[in-house]
C-alpha cells in the first residue's frame, strides 16, 4: 500500500496535505456510484442525494476537512488523488454557461467533501446561477483579475466587500497545468495582521479601503471608487479579513499602513501546484488566495478547476431552499468585470 501523508503541513500557513491510498479511492469510487441527479439544472436534489451518503466518507478525508472547520482560524487543507475517472473531455474555451457539456461526475467529490466542512451557496447573478464554478482560461478574459485570466490572479479573499461573502472556498482540479506553470498560492492573512502594531490595527478597521471602478459608488478627490471598507470586521465576536491585492486607500494614513501589509503578505505566500484530482479546502474568513501568471494554450488541454462557496451563516437557523443569493454591489465593478462574471464576454 502506498505511504499516507497523515498530518503532513506544507508550510507554516498550515496547509495540510494527505494523499488516498488505493482503499480510499476504491471506497470513495464505489459511493460516489450510486450519486445521481443534475448539479446545474435541479443542484437542491443532486445535493440532498449527497447528504444521504455522507456518514461513508472514509474516517481519515473527514477528520482532516473538519479539522480545518474546528481551528477557527487560518487554514487549508488538499485532499489529493481522488478517483475522477479518465473520461474528462477538452477544457472549453468559451464561458461554461454557452456550452452544452454539463454534468462531469466531477461534481459529486466535489460537492461531497466540500460540504462536510458547511453548506454551498452562490451568488444569483454570477456563472448562469449555477453553484458549481468551472474556471478555466479563455482567451477574451486574458488580462481580465478574474479566474479565467493568463495573467497573475492577485491573492485575495473570495468575494471580499459583499454584503455577504463566504467562509471558505472549496477548489477541486479536474486538469491541471501541462505547463507546471501555474500555481495556486495561498496566505495566512490572519497571522500577518496580528504581527502589526495596535494603531496599524485599528486603522484596517476603519472603511477605508476600496477599488477603483468606471461605475463608482462614490467619488473621493476626484477618484472613482467602490463602496470604501474595512479590511479587518467582526463576525460573531471574531476578527475576520477581506483583502484582495490590487486594493486602495482613500487616505495618505491608511494606503501607508495597506502598503505595509501588500509587502508582508507579498512575503508569505505559499505556492501549490495542483494536479488532477486535488480538492484544496480554504478558511476564506482568514486565508488569501490567488494564483501565479501562465501561458495557457487554449487547445482543449488547460488548467480546469471547478468552484465551490460554502457558509456556516446562511442556513444556520432554517433550511432555505433557494441557495443563490443577490450580490446588491454589483453594479459598482468595473464594466469589464461585470461583463466576464455575467458570462456576457
Amino acid at each position: 500500500m502506498q505511504s499516507v501523508l497523515d498530518d503532513q503541513l506544507v508550510s507554516a500557513n498550515s496547509i495540510r496535505t494527505i494523499t488516498l491510498t488505493t482503499e480510499e479511492q476504491r471506497e470513495l469510487t464505489k459511493l460516489t456510484s450510486s450519486i445521481s441527479g443534475d448539479p446545474y439544472s435541479d443542484f437542491e436534489s443532486f445535493y440532498q442525494n449527497i447528504l444521504k451518503l455522507q456518514a461513508k466518507i472514509p474516517q481519515r478525508i473527514r477528520r482532516e476537512i473538519e479539522h480545518i472547520k474546528n481551528l477557527k482560524r487560518g487554514g487549508a487543507v488538499i485532499i489529493k488523488r481522488l478517483p475522477l475517472g479518465n473520461d474528462l473531455p477538452p477544457t472549453p474555451d468559451q464561458p461554461f454557461a454557452k456550452i452544452t457539456l454539463h454534468d462531469l461526475r466531477s461534481e459529486i467529490y466535489l460537492v461531497l467533501l466540500a460540504t462536510l466542512i458547511a453548506e454551498p451557496f452562490s451568488f444569483r447573478e454570477w456563472d448562469a446561477g449555477h453553484l458549481v464554478h468551472n474556471k478555466y482560461p479563455i482567451k477574451s478574459h486574458r488580462e481580465v483579475q478574474f479566474g479565467s485570466n493568463a495573467v497573475e490572479f492577485l491573492v485575495h479573499t473570495e468575494t471580499p466587500f459583499r454584503e455577504f461573502s463566504p467562509d471558505y472556498i472549496a477548489l477541486l482540479c479536474l486538469r491541471g497545468d501541462p505547463t507546471g506553470r501555474a500555481n495556486t498560492k495561498v496566505c495566512d492573512i490572519e497571522k500577518i495582521i496580528s504581527e502589526l502594531s495596535d494603531d496599524e490595527r485599528e486603522i484596517l478597521k476603519k472603511p477605508y479601503f476600496a477599488f477603483e471602478t468606471d461605475n463608482p459608488a462614490v467619488q473621493i478627490n476626484g477618484k472613482s471608487y467602490t463602496l470604501p471598507m474595512p479590511i479587518i470586521t467582526s463576525r460573531n465576536g471574531e476578527d475576520v479579513f477581506e483583502y484582495v491585492h490590487d486594493l486602495v486607500a482613500i487616505s495618505e494614513e491608511s494606503q501607508e499602513v495597506l502598503d505595509k501589509l501588500k509587502g508582508k503578505v507579498a512575503s508569505s505566500i505559499t505556492s501549490v501546484f495542483l494536479e488532477g484530482g486535488d480538492l484544496i479546502i480554504i478558511d476564506n474568513s482568514h486565508m488569501v488566495h490567488g494564483r501565479s501568471a501562465y501561458e495557457p494554450n487554449y487547445d482543449g488541454t488547460d488548467r480546469w478547476l471547478q468552484r465551490l462557496l460554502l457558509t456556516s451563516r446562511l442556513y444556520r437557523n432554517k433550511t432555505n431552499e433557494n441557495r443563490l443569493i443577490s450580490d446588491k454591489r454589483l453594479e459598482n465593478y468595473t464594466t469589464a468585470y461585470q461583463n466576464v462574471l455575467q458570462g456576457l464576454s
